[in-house]
């Protein structure tokens, strides 16, 4: 029964801490998002290039990835005005 219990408290820790990339990844908007990056080289993308390939305006492009970002499912890279989005390994990531 101690076991039984163990492993629920160590489940439910598991599952806190994967709580931010699952809520990240459970918008369809946000999913398309990554789907456009998985056809990408790993070089980055940019707000537009997003912008362009959905129907989305360049602040909600910018506010979806910022909230893949805080999941820590994506990083940004400031590049002069623009700034690219780059996927991170999924290692990395859980």
């Amino acid at each position: 029964m101690k076991n039984v219990r163990e492993d629920i408290q160590r489940l439910e820790k598991e599952l806190r801490a994967c709580q931010k990339i699952l809520t990240a990844i459970g918008d369809e908007t946000r999913q398309h998002l990554l789907c456009i990056m998985l056809q990408r080289e790993c070089s980055g993308s940019r707000v537009i290039e997003f912008a362009e390939k959905t129907n989305l305006s360049r602040p909600a492009v910018s506010h979806y990835m910022q909230i893949l970002k805080d999941a820590g499912i994506v990083k940004s890279r400031k590049e002069s005005t623009c700034v690219s989005w780059i996927r991170r390994p999924a290692r990395s990531i859980i």
